[in-house]
Parts: C-alpha cells; structure tokens; sequence
C-alpha cells in the first residue's frame, strides 16, 4: 500500500507541466544563474574599469562564481542615489546565493576563471555579484570585489546605464575596504 502511495505521488509530480526559462534562456529567472545580458554587463564594466581604464594587458582573474557579503545585501541601499528601487530590489532578490560563473566574457584581453580559496597565492582577482536590473534593462547594479588575497578585498557597487545599445558604467560608490 505504502509503496504503491509512493509511486503514485511519484507519477503525479512528474506529469505536472513545468513553464519558466531555462537557464540557457536569455530571460533568465533569478535562480538560474547569469544570462546573456548579465555577461554583456560584467564584460562592459570590466572593459571599461580594468581594461581601459587601467591599461590592463594580458587575461582578467576573474572568480568562478557570482558572490556578494551579506551584509552589502542587506544594506538599505546602495548609496547611489540613481539607483531605481526595482532595481535594487532585483539586485538582493538575485543575490541570496552564489552561482557559477563560464566563460562567456567578451573581453579584448580574455579572462580566466580563478577561485581565490584554491589558490591562496593568487592575486588580483575581480568577485562579480548577479546583476540587478530595471524593468525597461537600461539600468544595471553590479557589486564588485577587487579581491588582492583570499582574506583582502575592496568592494563597490558599480552602476551602468544602456545607452544606443551598449552599457556604460555611470558611477562607482565603495562599500568597504577590507583587510
């Protein structure tokens, strides 16, 4: 009887249609992990900040997976006040838990996946949290740790706008500096 009970529910559950995106889709739900237009986001901010902006050279250190402190979750807000309130909302929502990062950035002088806990050694390593995102996707918040050890980093929320189809990074507000 028991068994038969069990069976049964088992039937039931795997009959019931399933909806939603899949992870590959680019409307990607916020359990799924990044999609297309958050790696669109990182590569813009990193092209822009550390390439660019730093005449860097050579593949970026960037970590395996998405991650943000709780305590920058948490926070009541970013500290920039153009930050739209669905947009900070969708940045906590997607925020909750880490995913893995691939490499899917389009970057001038490539990247490589690191983890800094693997690599104690390693340094320089860019920590990228998911993206928040307006309704209209023309505003995007990106929580950035410039990781110099696996126990030191510096983190910032990072804000960029769409504009003519391409983002840009609008502004910069550091939300600790850490040893």
């Amino acid at each position: 009887m028991r068994l038969r009970l069990i069976l049964g529910l088992i039937l039931a559950l795997a009959l019931i249609p399933t909806t939603g995106a899949s992870a590959e889709d680019d409307g990607a739900r916020a359990d799924d992990g990044p999609g297309s237009e958050e790696y669109e986001v990182y590569s813009a901010l990193i092209e822009e900040v550390f390439v660019t902006g730093a005449n860097g050279s050579g593949p970026v250190p960037i970590r395996d997976r998405t991650g943000c402190p709780k305590f920058v979750v948490e926070m009541a807000s970013s500290g920039i006040d153009a930050v739209k309130p669905e947009t900070w909302e969708e940045f906590k929502a997607k925020n909750s838990l880490d995913y893995p990062l691939e490499e899917r950035f389009n970057l001038s002088v490539g990247c490589v996946l690191a983890n800094e806990r693997d690599d104690p050694d390693a340094r320089g390593i860019l920590g990228l949290s998911r993206v928040g995102f307006d309704s209209e996707k023309s505003q995007a918040l990106v929580h950035l740790d410039e990781i110099a050890a696996w126990y030191v980093s510096n983190g910032s929320f990072v804000l960029l706008v769409k504009e003519d189809g391409r983002w840009r990074v609008e502004e910069i507000a550091m939300t600790y500096l850490g040893e």
